[in-house]
Protein backbone atom coordinates (compact mmCIF):
# COMPACT_ATOMS: atom_id res chain seq x y z
CA UNK A 1 0.00 0.00 0.00
CA UNK A 2 1.21 3.46 -0.44
CA UNK A 3 3.04 5.25 2.19
CA UNK A 4 2.30 8.68 3.56
CA UNK A 5 4.89 10.49 1.14
CA UNK A 6 3.62 8.88 -1.80
CA UNK A 7 0.25 10.30 -0.84
CA UNK A 8 1.83 13.98 -0.41
CA UNK A 9 3.12 13.93 -3.78
CA UNK A 10 0.21 15.04 -5.98
CA UNK A 11 2.81 13.67 -8.80
CA UNK A 12 2.06 13.70 -12.44
CA UNK A 13 4.50 13.93 -15.20
CA UNK A 14 2.82 14.12 -18.33
CA UNK A 15 -1.02 15.93 -17.76
CA UNK A 16 -0.25 18.79 -15.77
CA UNK A 17 0.77 20.49 -19.33
CA UNK A 18 -2.99 19.87 -20.97
CA UNK A 19 -5.10 20.71 -17.65
CA UNK A 20 -3.23 23.96 -18.03
CA UNK A 21 -3.48 24.16 -21.63
CA UNK A 22 -7.03 23.12 -21.96
CA UNK A 23 -9.33 23.65 -19.28
CA UNK A 24 -12.28 21.80 -20.47
CA UNK A 25 -10.00 18.44 -19.32
CA UNK A 26 -9.22 20.24 -16.31
CA UNK A 27 -11.82 16.98 -14.41
CA UNK A 28 -9.31 14.24 -15.95
CA UNK A 29 -7.89 12.37 -12.65
CA UNK A 30 -6.53 9.00 -11.38
CA UNK A 31 -8.62 6.41 -10.16
CA UNK A 32 -6.88 4.81 -7.58
CA UNK A 33 -7.64 1.58 -5.62
CA UNK A 34 -6.23 0.82 -2.20
CA UNK A 35 -6.13 -3.14 -2.10
CA UNK A 36 -6.47 -3.19 2.07
CA UNK A 37 -5.56 -5.28 3.32
CA UNK A 38 -3.27 -6.81 0.80
CA UNK A 39 -4.94 -9.60 -1.20
CA UNK A 40 -2.10 -12.80 -1.90
CA UNK A 41 -1.80 -15.78 -3.46
CA UNK A 42 0.26 -18.67 -1.82
CA UNK A 43 -1.76 -21.67 -2.45
CA UNK A 44 -0.20 -25.08 -3.10
CA UNK A 45 -1.48 -26.14 -6.60
CA UNK A 46 -2.85 -23.55 -9.48
CA UNK A 47 -4.18 -20.40 -8.35
CA UNK A 48 -5.78 -17.48 -9.94
CA UNK A 49 -6.71 -13.75 -8.60
CA UNK A 50 -8.45 -11.34 -10.98
CA UNK A 51 -8.45 -7.33 -11.17
CA UNK A 52 -10.78 -4.94 -11.91
CA UNK A 53 -8.57 -2.14 -12.69
CA UNK A 54 -11.67 0.52 -13.72
CA UNK A 55 -14.20 -1.65 -11.18
CA UNK A 56 -16.49 -1.54 -13.55
CA UNK A 57 -17.57 -5.26 -12.76
CA UNK A 58 -15.56 -6.48 -15.57
CA UNK A 59 -11.89 -8.29 -14.99
CA UNK A 60 -9.46 -7.36 -16.77
CA UNK A 61 -6.09 -8.64 -15.67
CA UNK A 62 -5.77 -12.46 -14.36
CA UNK A 63 -2.56 -13.42 -12.16
CA UNK A 64 -2.01 -17.00 -12.22
CA UNK A 65 0.42 -18.94 -10.10
CA UNK A 66 1.80 -22.41 -9.88
CA UNK A 67 3.26 -23.97 -6.24
CA UNK A 68 4.47 -27.69 -6.94
CA UNK A 69 6.33 -29.63 -4.80
CA UNK A 70 6.87 -33.75 -5.58
CA UNK A 71 9.09 -35.76 -3.46
CA UNK A 72 10.09 -39.71 -2.67
CA UNK A 73 12.08 -40.64 -0.21
CA UNK A 74 12.14 -44.76 -1.22
CA UNK A 75 13.77 -46.17 -4.38
CA UNK A 76 16.53 -47.39 -5.93
CA UNK A 77 20.20 -45.36 -6.76
CA UNK A 78 18.38 -42.69 -9.20
CA UNK A 79 15.11 -43.04 -8.21
CA UNK A 80 14.74 -40.92 -4.78
CA UNK A 81 14.03 -37.28 -5.80
CA UNK A 82 12.33 -33.75 -4.92
CA UNK A 83 10.82 -31.64 -7.35
CA UNK A 84 9.63 -28.07 -6.56
CA UNK A 85 8.32 -25.67 -9.53
CA UNK A 86 6.63 -22.14 -8.89
CA UNK A 87 5.26 -19.73 -11.22
CA UNK A 88 3.72 -16.55 -11.35
CA UNK A 89 2.38 -14.95 -14.91
CA UNK A 90 -0.17 -12.55 -16.02
CA UNK A 91 -2.79 -13.46 -18.24
CA UNK A 92 -4.58 -10.04 -19.59
CA UNK A 93 -7.67 -10.56 -20.23
CA UNK A 94 -9.84 -9.80 -23.48
CA UNK A 95 -7.69 -7.17 -25.70
CA UNK A 96 -6.14 -6.01 -22.72
CA UNK A 97 -2.43 -5.82 -22.07
CA UNK A 98 1.24 -5.94 -19.96
CA UNK A 99 4.22 -3.56 -20.65
CA UNK A 100 7.15 -5.85 -21.50
CA UNK A 101 10.52 -4.19 -22.37
CA UNK A 102 11.36 -3.42 -25.90
CA UNK A 103 13.64 -6.79 -26.58
CA UNK A 104 11.73 -8.93 -25.14
CA UNK A 105 7.48 -10.17 -25.47
CA UNK A 106 7.07 -12.56 -22.41
CA UNK A 107 8.56 -10.93 -19.36
CA UNK A 108 7.05 -7.88 -18.54
CA UNK A 109 8.63 -5.10 -16.42
CA UNK A 110 9.18 -4.24 -13.07
CA UNK A 111 9.00 -0.43 -12.90
CA UNK A 112 10.11 2.04 -10.43
CA UNK A 113 8.09 4.83 -8.97
CA UNK A 114 7.28 7.27 -11.07
CA UNK A 115 8.56 5.65 -14.35
CA UNK A 116 6.24 6.73 -17.37
CA UNK A 117 3.66 4.30 -18.47
CA UNK A 118 2.74 5.67 -21.61
CA UNK A 119 1.43 4.34 -25.59
CA UNK A 120 5.38 4.19 -26.37
CA UNK A 121 5.20 1.00 -24.91
CA UNK A 122 6.19 -2.31 -25.49
CA UNK A 123 2.63 -3.45 -24.57
CA UNK A 124 1.87 -7.64 -24.77
CA UNK A 125 -1.04 -10.22 -24.05
CA UNK A 126 0.63 -12.22 -21.21
CA UNK A 127 4.31 -12.84 -19.71
CA UNK A 128 6.17 -14.87 -17.08
CA UNK A 129 6.44 -12.81 -13.83
CA UNK A 130 8.56 -15.23 -12.20
CA UNK A 131 9.51 -18.80 -12.81
CA UNK A 132 11.77 -21.14 -11.19
CA UNK A 133 12.24 -25.41 -10.65
CA UNK A 134 14.50 -27.34 -8.77
CA UNK A 135 15.02 -30.75 -9.11
CA UNK A 136 16.89 -32.95 -6.50
CA UNK A 137 18.12 -36.54 -7.87
CA UNK A 138 19.89 -38.70 -4.87
CA UNK A 139 23.16 -39.49 -6.96
CA UNK A 140 22.49 -37.40 -9.32
CA UNK A 141 23.74 -33.89 -10.25
CA UNK A 142 20.85 -31.18 -9.26
CA UNK A 143 18.76 -29.20 -11.92
CA UNK A 144 17.70 -25.92 -11.69
CA UNK A 145 16.22 -23.11 -13.97
CA UNK A 146 14.75 -19.58 -13.51
CA UNK A 147 13.09 -17.14 -15.96
CA UNK A 148 11.55 -13.53 -15.24
CA UNK A 149 12.43 -10.06 -14.28
CA UNK A 150 10.56 -10.16 -10.53
CA UNK A 151 12.63 -12.47 -9.23
CA UNK A 152 14.16 -12.09 -5.49
CA UNK A 153 11.22 -10.80 -3.63
CA UNK A 154 10.22 -7.44 -5.87
CA UNK A 155 8.30 -4.77 -4.79
CA UNK A 156 7.46 -2.99 -8.02
CA UNK A 157 5.08 -1.71 -10.59
CA UNK A 158 3.01 -3.31 -13.74
CA UNK A 159 2.36 -1.03 -16.77
CA UNK A 160 -0.87 -2.38 -18.08
CA UNK A 161 -2.84 -1.42 -20.85
CA UNK A 162 -6.76 -1.08 -20.48
CA UNK A 163 -8.94 -1.14 -23.75
CA UNK A 164 -12.59 -0.14 -23.40
CA UNK A 165 -14.31 -0.12 -26.43
CA UNK A 166 -10.98 0.47 -28.74
CA UNK A 167 -10.39 3.07 -26.05
CA UNK A 168 -6.85 2.75 -24.27
CA UNK A 169 -6.10 3.84 -20.48
CA UNK A 170 -2.77 3.40 -19.27
CA UNK A 171 -2.52 2.36 -15.46
CA UNK A 172 -0.35 0.22 -13.29
CA UNK A 173 -0.80 -2.67 -11.07
CA UNK A 174 1.84 -2.52 -7.82
CA UNK A 175 3.07 -6.56 -6.68
CA UNK A 176 5.35 -8.04 -4.25
CA UNK A 177 6.59 -11.56 -5.37
CA UNK A 178 8.55 -13.86 -2.84
CA UNK A 179 8.97 -17.02 -1.09
CA UNK A 180 8.02 -18.86 1.95
CA UNK A 181 9.58 -21.95 2.34
CA UNK A 182 8.63 -24.28 -0.93
CA UNK A 183 6.21 -21.81 -2.19
CA UNK A 184 6.51 -18.64 -3.73
CA UNK A 185 3.84 -15.36 -2.94
CA UNK A 186 2.25 -12.51 -4.90
CA UNK A 187 0.58 -9.92 -3.58
CA UNK A 188 -1.62 -7.19 -4.70
CA UNK A 189 -1.09 -3.86 -2.93
CA UNK A 190 -2.92 -1.01 -5.41
CA UNK A 191 -3.58 -0.23 -8.47
CA UNK A 192 -4.64 2.58 -10.58
CA UNK A 193 -5.11 4.11 -13.92
CA UNK A 194 -5.41 7.26 -15.48
CA UNK A 195 -9.37 8.09 -16.51
CA UNK A 196 -8.27 10.12 -20.00
CA UNK A 197 -7.44 8.09 -23.05
CA UNK A 198 -4.28 7.72 -24.24
CA UNK A 199 -2.68 9.86 -21.38
CA UNK A 200 0.14 8.45 -19.72
CA UNK A 201 0.60 7.91 -16.31
CA UNK A 202 3.53 7.34 -14.01
CA UNK A 203 3.77 4.08 -11.90
CA UNK A 204 2.83 4.82 -8.06
CA UNK A 205 0.99 8.26 -8.62
CA UNK A 206 -2.17 8.55 -7.19
CA UNK A 207 -3.50 11.52 -7.64
CA UNK A 208 -2.84 14.98 -9.81
CA UNK A 209 -1.78 17.99 -8.67
CA UNK A 210 -4.60 20.94 -9.02
CA UNK A 211 -3.41 24.45 -10.52
CA UNK A 212 -3.32 26.13 -7.16
CA UNK A 213 -0.70 23.84 -5.64
CA UNK A 214 1.72 24.31 -8.10
CA UNK A 215 4.53 26.01 -7.10
CA UNK A 216 7.70 27.28 -8.99
CA UNK A 217 10.48 27.76 -6.99
CA UNK A 218 9.63 25.17 -3.77
CA UNK A 219 11.35 21.92 -5.54
CA UNK A 220 13.53 23.52 -8.32
CA UNK A 221 14.50 26.78 -10.03
CA UNK A 222 13.69 26.26 -13.62
CA UNK A 223 15.80 29.01 -16.08
CA UNK A 224 15.27 28.96 -19.77
CA UNK A 225 17.03 30.40 -22.54
CA UNK A 226 16.53 30.82 -26.19
CA UNK A 227 17.21 26.59 -26.77
CA UNK A 228 17.75 25.06 -23.29
CA UNK A 229 16.07 25.07 -20.36
CA UNK A 230 18.34 23.93 -16.99
CA UNK A 231 16.30 22.89 -13.82
CA UNK A 232 17.95 23.37 -10.73
CA UNK A 233 17.01 21.39 -7.14
CA UNK A 234 17.02 22.85 -4.28
CA UNK A 235 17.54 19.64 -2.54
CA UNK A 236 19.10 16.58 -3.64
CA UNK A 237 16.51 14.49 -5.16
CA UNK A 238 16.90 10.62 -5.08
CA UNK A 239 13.81 9.97 -7.60
CA UNK A 240 11.61 11.25 -9.87
CA UNK A 241 10.85 12.50 -13.64
CA UNK A 242 10.81 15.43 -16.08
CA UNK A 243 8.12 15.90 -18.25
CA UNK A 244 8.12 18.45 -20.83
CA UNK A 245 4.89 18.45 -22.64
CA UNK A 246 3.08 21.01 -25.83
CA UNK A 247 -0.37 22.38 -25.52
CA UNK A 248 -1.83 19.81 -27.43
CA UNK A 249 -0.86 17.36 -24.03
CA UNK A 250 1.55 15.83 -26.29
CA UNK A 251 4.32 14.50 -24.04
CA UNK A 252 7.78 15.58 -26.75
CA UNK A 253 10.45 14.82 -24.18
CA UNK A 254 10.80 12.47 -20.86
CA UNK A 255 13.49 11.55 -18.39
CA UNK A 256 14.31 10.27 -15.37
CA UNK A 257 16.23 12.58 -12.61
CA UNK A 258 19.82 11.37 -11.74
CA UNK A 259 21.70 14.34 -11.10
CA UNK A 260 20.91 17.92 -8.84
CA UNK A 261 20.91 19.98 -12.31
CA UNK A 262 19.67 18.74 -15.61
CA UNK A 263 19.28 20.55 -18.77
CA UNK A 264 16.90 20.08 -21.65
CA UNK A 265 17.87 20.70 -25.33
CA UNK A 266 14.95 22.59 -27.29
CA UNK A 267 16.93 23.51 -30.60
CA UNK A 268 15.24 20.96 -32.93
CA UNK A 269 11.64 21.94 -31.06
CA UNK A 270 8.99 23.84 -32.30
CA UNK A 271 8.28 27.49 -31.58
CA UNK A 272 5.22 27.79 -28.76
CA UNK A 273 4.24 26.78 -25.41
CA UNK A 274 5.15 24.01 -23.02
CA UNK A 275 5.17 22.93 -20.14
CA UNK A 276 8.18 21.71 -17.64
CA UNK A 277 6.69 18.79 -15.24
CA UNK A 278 8.21 17.89 -12.30
CA UNK A 279 7.76 14.96 -10.28
CA UNK A 280 9.99 14.28 -7.19
CA UNK A 281 10.15 12.24 -3.77
CA UNK A 282 10.32 15.84 -2.37
CA UNK A 283 7.04 16.89 -4.24
CA UNK A 284 6.01 18.44 -7.56
CA UNK A 285 5.84 21.34 -9.83
CA UNK A 286 4.92 22.73 -13.43
CA UNK A 287 5.97 25.58 -15.29
CA UNK A 288 5.38 27.33 -18.47
CA UNK A 289 8.34 28.32 -21.15
CA UNK A 290 7.50 29.97 -24.52
CA UNK A 291 10.20 29.17 -27.24
CA UNK A 292 10.21 31.61 -29.57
Amino acid sequence: MTDSLKKKIAGYTALAGSVLAHPNIASAQIIYTDVNPDSQLMNWGDSNHYIDLNNDGIDDFNFHQVNHHEHTTSGAYGDWFDYKLNLNEVVPVGVNKILCPVNNDTLPVPLSYGELINNSGNFQISGVLSYSHFLHNWGLPNIYGASGLWLDSQDSYLGVQLDVSGNKYYGWIRLEIGRQGNRSFLKFKEYAYHSQPNSPIPAGVTQFLNTTDISSEKIALINFTTDFITIQFNTPVSKGTITLTNTLAEVVYTAAIYQQSQIINMKSFATGIYFVEVVTDKGSMVKKVVKE
